[in-house]
């Protein structure tokens, strides 16, 4: 399994430097194709757009004295301890959890449960299992290939998702949240 193309990767592309294989690997893969190309037409741009003119020699002067007085005024909050340890504990349950699954489906457990409306009443079927052997040892090589940065962008909830568990929330519901929101940013109202 070709991984795709790394930072360094994308630069020898634009480069024209890129070993021949992995020119291979942007040619037979969608997504690095379509990264590299963008990339071309960003640069292609940037190159059209001519010589941009050089700031003023207290440009840098003045933005770092701007930048160093923004900073400043932010106040820097130590972590509470649970706030550091729950993400690794989270992860961590996940795995036991994954783990515990696997092994109920995999280990000589049958599920089952009652059909409603089909033979007669308390008929019982057993449940398939979702997935087999192949796709389980899929999943197990494609997760031994992530970073952790890239397990927690995959696992992450995006916003529309999140944008609809809190449409499914009461009103009173969403006031809490919001003021709950307010308050852990410490802006209580």
């Amino acid at each position: 399994m070709n991984k795709h193309l790394s930072s360094q990767e994308f630069v020898d592309a634009l480069a024209g430097t890129l070993a021949a294989d992995r020119q291979g690997h942007v040619a037979s893969c969608d997504a690095c194709g379509h990264d590299v190309a963008e990339l071309r037409a960003v640069t292609g741009e940037a190159s059209a757009a001519g010589d941009v003119p050089e700031p003023s020699p207290l440009f840098w002067d003045h933005f770092s004295q701007r930048v160093r007085a923004a900073t400043d005024v932010e106040p820097i909050v130590a972590p509470r301890w649970w706030e550091s340890a729950w993400r690794p504990l989270a992860a961590l349950s996940a795995v036991a959890g994954a783990v515990a699954l696997v092994a109920f489906i995999y280990g000589g457990h049958s599920v089952e449960f009652r059909t409603a409306g089909t033979g007669p009443a308390g008929a019982i079927a057993p449940v398939e299992p979702m997935l087999d052997e192949g796709a389980l040892s899929l999943i197990a090589q494609m997760a031994a290939d992530l970073s952790y940065e890239d397990l927690q962008q995959a696992t992450r909830p995006t916003i529309d998702a999140t944008a609809a568990v809190i449409d499914e929330l009461t009103p009173a519901q969403q006031a809490e949240f919001l003021r709950l929101i307010k308050a852990e940013m410490g802006n209580p109202e």
